[in-house]
């Protein structure tokens, strides 16, 4: 669980590297990782859309009680200009 230093076994996850420094994908893992270009929807201007998709899907899955949660980096939504440096200084 987020919070705590307990390992939670995965299976497998989609790592998203189209530019140096590679070395963001570790060499050996117990988990497959698969880095295939169809992978990433939420790259530049699809991210907003991808967000809300991925947010469906967890409350689609989370209602049909499946177990499975779509981990995705966060997206601040609903930013005015004058809002942005804000937001970049609060991510240090």
């Amino acid at each position: 669980p987020e919070g705590t230093s307990e390992w939670i076994p995965v299976r497998a996850a989609f790592r998203y590297v189209t530019q140096r420094p590679w070395n963001r994908i570790p060499i050996s893992t117990r988990t497959l990782i698969l880095n295939p270009i169809i992978a990433c929807l939420a790259g530049g201007r699809n991210k907003l859309l991808a967000a809300k998709a991925y947010d469906l899907m967890n409350s689609k899955l989370a209602s049909e009680g499946v177990n499975l949660r779509l981990k995705v980096p966060e997206t601040v939504r609903d930013v005015s200009k004058i809002e942005v440096p804000l937001w970049v200084k609060s991510f240090g």
